[in-house]
C-alpha cells in the first residue's frame, strides 16, 4: 500500500503545507507518547526524532528543508526543542508541542499526573515498527473536524458515504469513547498496511468495533471512568 500523509487544512492555510505536515507528524507522536506515558520530561511529553528518520518519513523534503521548517516552527511558537539523551555525545533532538500548537490542534492540555515509578531507560524514538498505541487522546467537538485528520475514515466517506453513515448510526452510541476508537482504527490501518479498499477498511472497522466493545466490557472500560486514559487490553 502506498503511504499517504494527512494534514489540517486550517493549519496549512495559516502556516503553509510544509508546516502543517510536520505539525501533524509531531502531534501524532506526541499523542502516542502521552497515551503510552513515555518520554515525560519537564512536565510534558517529548518526541525524540533523528534527522535521518524525518527524511524517511518525508522523502520529498531534503534534510536541509526539514531543518529549516522545524526552526521556523520553533520561531512561530509551535514546537519547543530540548535534549534528554543519556549519552553526552548523542545530539539527537527532542521536540514537544507548545501550548499554542495544542490549542490549534485541539489537544487536551489537562494537568499531567506523573506516575510514581517511571523507567529511566525507556526512551523511545519513533519508527514504523513501534506504532503500538491503543489510541490518541484528542478533544474535538465539531463533527467535521472529528474526521478531518482520519485518512482511512475520509477515504470510506468519500467512496461509500451511505455505508459509513449506516455503520455510524448503528455503532456510535454503543462504542465507548467513539473518537478514541476511530483513532485506534487509523493506527491499526497504518500498522497492518491495509489497502485503501472500501470493503477491506469497513470489514476491519467492524471487527475492531466488536473487539473494542467486548474488551471494554471485560475490562470495565467506561467513558465515565475517573481515569479517561484507561485502555482496553489486547485489542487486535
Amino acid at each position: 500500500m502506498s503511504r499517504s500523509h494527512a494534514f489540517s487544512v486550517e493549519v496549512a492555510k495559516s502556516f503553509k503545507v510544509d508546516i502543517a505536515l510536520l505539525l501533524q507528524h509531531f502531534s501524532f507522536w506526541y499523542l502516542k507518547n502521552k497515551s503510552d506515558n513515555i518520554n515525560l520530561y519537564k512536565g510534558d511529553y517529548w518526541v525524540r526524532m533523528k534527522a535521518d528518520t524525518l527524511v524517511e518519513y518525508f522523502p520529498y523534503f531534503t534534510k536541509r528543508q526539514l531543518r529549516y521548517c522545524i526552526d521556523k516552527m520553533i520561531d512561530l511558537g509551535l514546537l519547543k526543542q530540548d535534549q534528554f539523551n543519556d549519552k553526552s555525545n548523542d545530539r539527537t533532538k527532542w521536540y514537544s508541542l507548545t501550548k499554542e500548537a495544542k490549542k490549534i490542534l485541539n489537544i487536551s492540555t489537562d494537568k499531567i499526573v506523573t506516575p510514581k515509578h517511571i523507567s529511566t531507560d525507556k526512551i523511545v524514538t519513533p519508527s514504523d515498527k513501534i506504532v503500538t498505541s491503543i489510541y490518541k487522546e484528542v478533544d474535538i467537538e465539531d463533527r467535521y473536524r472529528i474526521y478531518i485528520d482520519f485518512s482511512a475514515i475520509i477515504f470510506i466517506i468519500e467512496n461509500a458515504k451511505d455505508r459509513f453513515q449506516v455503520w455510524e448510526m448503528q455503532n456510535k452510541k454503543t462504542i465507548p469513547n467513539f473518537i478514541d476508537f476511530l483513532k485506534f482504527f487509523e493506527i491499526k490501518v497504518e500498522e497492518e498496511e491495509i489497502e485503501f479498499n472500501v470493503n477491506k477498511l469497513l470489514g476491519r472497522l467492524k471487527r475492531l468495533a466488536f473487539n473494542w466493545n467486548t474488551s471494554s466490557k471485560t475490562n470495565g472500560y467506561s467513558t465515565t471512568s475517573s481515569n479517561p486514559l484507561i485502555k482496553p487490553k489486547r485489542l487486535n
